[in-house]
């Protein structure tokens, strides 16, 4: 069984969902973070160490697919 929900975007982080992190600093402590659920709601962010929830804190305000 798969879990989504038709939410908001960057509201998706109960669901089933796949996500591409992205050490671009290669310091293993920050990384770029792309997420969607099988619905197709993104969500994206800023992942860095010791920042509780992720520190999803960045819009690149763009879109995936279609």
């Amino acid at each position: 069984m798969v879990r989504a929900t038709l939410a908001d975007r960057d509201n998706i982080g109960a669901d089933d969902n796949i996500q591409i992190l992205l050490d671009t600093f290669n310091d293993r402590r920050r990384a770029l973070l792309f997420e969607v659920n099988p619905l197709g709601v993104q969500q994206d962010g800023v992942r860095s160490e010791g920042i509780a929830g992720a520190g999803r804190r960045w819009n690149a305000g763009g879109r995936f697919g279609r």
